[in-house]
């Protein structure tokens, strides 16, 4: 499991940059009913801000329409241990119109030696949905709370 993770944590991390203009939509777009099959990943931070939390939608398209999705809330690798990144899966059955949360609400605490992460179980996403997952950081010393922000919609 820890592997897992582990490897997620590469994978966003070294596409954090080229998607980060992207990244940061707040959703929408129309429900996928065929594409490329594989694996494909989405990413969105509260940085610039010192929060240093970071969310990944990690969506799977299997052939015959078979589609899985799950989310990933982590901190980064300078997260002060004071700050808590808060995120959940959520999934909309009408184009992005609208958003509910699918899976429980994920907390980790920053350390700054290593990105702590934890991730969502794989909920069945069909054709007819749509998937992101969103995140939020308190600064439990300085008592701020970032905007909430949301990978791209898949």
């Amino acid at each position: 499991m820890l592997q897992r993770f582990a490897r997620r944590s590469a994978v966003a991390a070294a596409t954090v940059l080229a998607a980060a203009s992207a990244s940061l939509l707040v959703g929408g777009g129309a429900a996928h009913a065929a594409g490329a099959t594989g694996e494909f990943l989405y990413t969105a931070s509260t940085s610039p801000c010192s929060s240093g939390c970071q969310a990944d939608l990690e969506f799977f398209r299997y052939p015959g329409g078979k589609n899985f999705a799950d989310g990933i809330i982590s901190t980064e690798n300078d997260t002060p241990q004071w700050v808590q990144c808060i995120g959940a899966l959520e999934r909309s059955s009408n184009g992005g119109r609208s958003w509910t949360q699918v899976s429980a609400t994920h907390s980790v605490w920053g350390n700054e030696e290593y990105p702590v992460t934890s991730g969502t179980d794989f909920y069945a996403d069909g054709a007819a949905y749509l998937a992101r997952t969103c995140i939020y950081a308190v600064d439990h010393y300085y008592g701020t709370t970032s905007r909430t922000v949301c990978t791209s919609a898949h």
